[in-house]
C-alpha cells in the first residue's frame, strides 16, 4: 500500500488523529485505510520456550519427589508401629525370634530416612535446587535394599518359604506403584528391575530350602517364584507408562497455564476477565482476517483548555475517574479500548471475538456512558465535562501483524476512518452520540433523528448518519 498523506486537513479532525495513526490511499481504490498500529498491545508476548516449560517441569517433578517420599515416611512409620507391636506380642508369649529385631530396627532405619529425604527435598524446593538425577536411583537403589535385607533376615532366621511369600516380599510393590510420582520412566523401570533382582537374588540364596519344605511339584514352585520376579519387573514397566502419562499431562497443563498467562498479557489489560477465558478457547495464529466490526469512537470536548487551568496529577485524576467507568462498560457490553488516544479512545465490537450483536452492544454502551456522566455531573463528582460519541460499523482486516520480534493485534480498514470522522462532526451538530445507517440497521435501532447525509471525505458515496443524543 502506497500514497501521500494529505496535505491539509481540517483543524477539526487533526486533534482527533493520535500519534500512532498513519493514513495510506491504497492504489486500487478511492477509499482511505486507517492502519492503527499498536491498536491492542503495546508489547508481544511469545509462547513460553521449550526451556521455561522444561524449567518448571523439574520444579514440579521435584514436588511430586518430595510427596512421593512423605507418603512412604508415612505409611513406613504406621507400619512399623504395627510392627512393634507385633514383636513386643511375640516377646509377651515367649514367640520372639532374632530376626524380628533386626526386621524392626530396619524398618526404622527405612523410615528415617524417607523422612530425612523429604525434609531435604522441601528444603531443596524452597531455594530453587534442582538436585542431579543420579540422587534419585541411588535412593532407589536403598529403599528395595531394604524389603531384600528383611527377606534374607526372616529366611535365615524364620522359615525360608515365609521369608520368599512373607510381608517383606510385598513392600516391593509399594516402592513401584509410588515410582510413577517420579515421573521418569526409566527410574521407574529401574525401580522394577531392582526389586526383581533382589527378591530373585534371595530366592536362589535360599532356593534348595524352599523345595525340599514347600511339599509341592519343582515346576510349580519354579513357575510361581519365576511369575513373581517377572511381575515385579512389569510393575515397573506399567509403573513406567503411567509416570510417562502423568508427565506428559503435567506438561500438557503446563503448556495451557503459559497460554492463559499469555492471552491475559496480550489481552488482561484490555478486555473483561469473561473474554480472556473465550479467547483460551480460540485457536491459536498469527493470520489475519477480515472481520464484522463495530467501532466506537469517544472524544473529550474542550480538554486542552480543562487541561490548562488544573495540574498535572488533577488532570490525570480526572481521566482515571473517566476512563475508569467507561472500560468497565465497554467491557460488559463484550467490547474492548484497544487504544486510548490522550482524551478519548477508540473502541472495537466484534473482534477479536464477537457475540453476534456488536452493534447493538455498543450502541447500549455508548447511551450508558452518556447516562453514567450525566449523573456523575449532576452528583458534583465531575466537573461540566462534554464528550462526542460515533459509531459506524463494517468490515475490517484484524490480525496480528509484525515480524518475529514484534508483533501487534492491529485492525485496518475504512470502517475506523469513518468512525473518527463521524465523531468529528459531533460539533458541527452539536450533538453527543452519532450513530451511522449502518449501525442503525445491524443493531435494530429505531431512535435516532435522521440528519442529512454526510460527505466524508475520502469516500465518494455520502454516508446516512442518525443524531441519537
Amino acid at each position: 500500500m502506497g500514497g501521500s498523506r494529505r496535505k491539509q486537513e481540517p483543524p477539526k479532525f487533526r486533534r482527533h488523529r493520535p500519534e500512532a495513526l498513519t493514513f495510506t490511499r491504497h492504489p486500487d481504490s478511492a477509499l482511505f485505510q486507517l492502519r492503527i498500529c499498536s491498536i491492542l498491545f503495546h508489547v508481544s508476548a511469545p509462547p513460553a520456550s521449550p526451556s521455561r516449560i522444561e524449567s518448571e517441569l523439574a520444579g514440579r517433578i521435584l514436588v511430586s519427589e518430595q510427596r512421593r517420599a512423605a507418603i512412604l515416611a508415612r505409611v513406613l512409620t504406621g507400619f512399623m508401629s504395627l510392627t512393634a507391636a507385633y514383636v513386643a506380642t511375640t516377646k509377651f508369649r515367649g514367640e520372639y525370634r532374632s530376626g524380628y529385631g533386626w526386621i524392626l530396627l530396619l524398618g526404622c532405619f527405612g523410615c528415617a530416612f524417607e523422612w530425612v529425604v523429604s525434609v531435604y527435598l522441601i528444603r531443596a524446593i524452597r531455594k530453587g535446587l534442582q538436585p542431579a538425577r543420579i540422587r534419585f536411583y541411588l535412593n532407589a537403589l536403598v529403599e528395595l535394599s531394604l524389603p531384600t535385607v528383611m527377606i534374607l533376615i526372616l529366611a535365615n532366621t524364620t522359615n525360608p518359604t515365609f521369608g520368599i511369600t512373607g510381608p517383606a516380599s510385598h513392600a516391593y510393590y509399594l516402592f513401584i506403584i509410588l515410582s510413577a510420582l517420579r515421573l521418569d520412566f526409566r527410574l521407574c523401570l529401574f525401580t522394577g528391575a531392582v526389586a526383581a533382582a533382589g527378591y530373585a537374588l534371595a530366592g536362589v540364596l535360599h532356593w534348595s530350602a524352599i523345595e525340599s519344605a514347600s511339599g509341592v511339584p519343582a515346576l510349580t514352585i519354579r513357575f510361581s517364584f519365576g511369575a513373581r520376579v517377572l511381575l515385579l519387573l512389569l510393575g515397573g514397566l506399567v509403573a513406567g507408562f503411567v509416570s510417562v502419562r502423568l508427565r506428559r499431562t503435567l506438561v500438557e497443563t503446563l503448556e495451557s497455564v503459559r497460554d492463559r498467562e499469555r492471552v491475559i498479557a496480550l489481552f488482561g489489560q484490555h478486555v473483561s476477565p469473561a473474554v480472556v477465558d473465550q479467547l483460551l478457547t480460540q485457536p491459536r495464529g498469527d493470520t489475519s482476517e477480515v472481520r464484522r466490526v463495530c467501532i466506537l469512537v469517544l472524544d473529550i470536548r474542550n480538554f486542552t483548555g480543562l487541561s490548562e487551568k488544573r495540574p498535572p496529577a488533577e488532570v490525570v485524576a480526572l481521566l482515571n475517574l473517566l476512563w475508569n467507568f467507561m472500560v468497565r462498560t465497554i467491557n460488559e457490553h463484550h467490547g474492548f479500548i484497544n487504544k486510548f488516544l490522550g482524551d478519548g479512545f477508540l473502541a472495537v465490537f466484534g473482534a477479536p471475538l464477537s457475540v453476534g450483536n456488536d452493534c447493538q452492544n455498543a450502541f447500549a454502551a455508548a447511551r450508558r456512558i452518556l447516562r453514567e456522566l450525566d449523573a456523575l455531573i449532576a452528583a458534583g463528582t465531575l466537573p461540566p465535562i462534554q464528550v462526542g460519541i460515533a459509531l459506524h460499523a463494517g468490515d475490517a482486516i484484524v490480525g496480528n501483524i509484525g515480524s518475529a520480534e514484534r508483533k501487534e493485534y492491529t485492525v485496518i480498514g475504512d470502517v475506523v476512518n469513518v468512525a473518527f470522522r463521524l465523531e468529528a462532526l459531533n460539533k458541527d451538530f452539536g450533538s453527543r452520540l452519532l450513530i451511522s445507517d449502518l449501525v442503525r440497521q445491524s443493531g435494530g435501532i429505531t431512535e435516532g433523528r435522521a440528519v442529512s447525509p454526510v460527505q466524508v471525505r475520502g469516500r465518494d458515496e455520502p454516508v446516512a448518519v442518525y443524531q441519537m443524543a
